[in-house]
């Protein structure tokens, strides 16, 4: 099962055979987010020699004082490419092999005025014009994944009835199913790729383990017990 950012899904392609199954419910994915070993880092230094930094993450918002405003990470590229269209200049995720980590960085003043700033990892150093301050987008060449989360919920007659963050051996499960994370979109990351394993029979693979832990136990001990109790009782 395959689902794309802020949409749903309750198709499910079967294993082995070209065919797709309907859940009775949708599972819908918030956000789907990669956490790494060594976290990366937008630094900004301003005028006075002074630098802050926040780890790199949509949203993260670093205050630069009451003169200068604030910086707020608002997307992340990895592969980062531009392109002219109706005049205007569009920002986009090259799905194609390359890399070239970017953020882009709204910078609002303290007048309210909100300019962009694109900051580049592999072209550390750009400046923002109008106040002079410094960005930089601090990355490690190679940073290990630690964990992938696929932040989940399930909607059924158009109400969200449960909601979990999953992630590897963390499984949703809801309605008979274990949804596990399986795979993501390893270029844009706007989608992620779930395996759902139904819990049909489940129960009489438990009884059937009761059973024989019942009969192990029977032929091992309580046989010999039962036994020595009838010879005492004649």
């Amino acid at each position: 099962m395959a689902i794309l950012e802020n949409h749903s899904e309750n198709r499910v392609t079967l294993e082995d055979i070209e065919q797709t199954k309907e859940l009775p419910f949708h599972i819908e994915l918030k956000d789907f987010r990669i956490e790494y070993y060594e976290p990366a880092y937008l630094e900004v230094q301003t005028g006075q020699a002074q630098s802050k930094k926040i780890p790199a993450e949509v949203g993260g918002e670093i205050d630069l004082g009451n003169e200068l405003g604030t910086a707020k990470i608002v997307r992340m590229f990895e592969n980062f490419k531009m392109a002219i269209e109706d005049g205007n200049t569009i920002a986009y995720e090259d799905p194609h092999p390359g890399s070239n980590p970017a953020l882009e960085v709204q910078i609002t003043q303290p007048d309210g005025q909100v300019t962009t700033q694109w900051v580049f990892s592999l072209f550390p150093g750009h400046s923002h014009v109008q106040t002079k301050l410094q960005l930089k987008y601090s990355r490690p060449a190679y940073r290990a994944i630690s964990d992938y989360v696929s932040e989940l919920q399930v909607i059924e007659n158009d109400k969200v009835v449960a909601e979990k963050d999953i992630e590897v051996n963390h499984p949703l499960h809801y309605g008979g199913y274990h949804f596990y994370q399986s795979s993501y979109d390893d270029k844009a990351m706007q989608y992620t790729i779930l395996q759902v394993v139904s819990d049909t029979g489940l129960y009489v693979v438990y009884a059937g383990y009761w059973m024989l832990c019942i009969g192990v136990i029977w032929l091992m001990w309580l046989r010999h017990i039962v036994s020595k109790f009838k010879v005492k009782r004649t």
